[in-house]
This record gives C-alpha cells, sequence and structure tokens, in this order.
C-alpha cells in the first residue's frame, strides 16, 4: 500500500494539471490598484434616505391599527333546519336535504337510493 505523503503529491499534481490559472503570472501593481478601484467602487453604498425606514414603520403600524381596531362582523343568527323536501308521487324514491349553516352557506344534498357510478 503506498504512503500517505506519494498520494497526497498526486493529488496535488493532478490538481495542478487541472488548474486552469496554474500557468497564469502574478498580477502587476496597475493591474491590482486597477482591480481595487472597480471594486470600491461597485460596492459604494447609495445613502437611503432617513425616512424610508420611517415611512416603513408608519406602514407598519398603520396596517396593524386596521387590523387590531377594525368592528367585528356582524352575523346574522340562522338556525340550521332540515328540510326533508317530499316528494308528490309515491313512486319517486329520491329525497332532498336542505340546510343552512350559522355562516349563511346553503347546502342542497339529493338522495338517490338507485343511484350507480
Amino acid at each position: 500500500m503506498p504512503d500517505n505523503d506519494s498520494r497526497n503529491d498526486d493529488l496535488r499534481a493532478w490538481l495542478h494539471r487541472g488548474d486552469p490559472a496554474s500557468g497564469d503570472t502574478e498580477m502587476t501593481p496597475e493591474e491590482t490598484q486597477l482591480m481595487r478601484q472597480r471594486i470600491l467602487a461597485t460596492t459604494q453604498e447609495t445613502r437611503r434616505p432617513w425616512f424610508v425606514p420611517l415611512a416603513a414603520l408608519t406602514g407598519a403600524a398603520a396596517l396593524a391599527a386596521v387590523f387590531l381596531l377594525r368592528p367585528a362582523p356582524v352575523t346574522m343568527e340562522f338556525p340550521a333546519t332540515a328540510r326533508p323536501s317530499v316528494s308528490k308521487t309515491a313512486e319517486r324514491t329520491t329525497r332532498q336535504v336542505q340546510f343552512t349553516t350559522d355562516s349563511g352557506t346553503r347546502i342542497v344534498w339529493t338522495l338517490d337510493p338507485n343511484f350507480e357510478l
């Protein structure tokens, strides 16, 4: 089994061979200065006006006030009623159940014992 140092050297050599920038020379001082100037020019932060965070805070407080201080919704009480419709003929076997929920939703069920898929 090869020793650990020779495996590291092989890996290091393999990585150097595959490095696309391995033949590059160091940058000249002029290139370094130009790169520094470009980086500093792009990272300069534009100053935000002082009122932007204040406007955001005011908007958030107004939105919270609207949600917290709005009046409660008016609810109308409807009793849940079930009214099966009575068929006029004896041979009809379907039934209909209708009721209204507390929130006002009307539900109609049609029950047909002869229903097949």
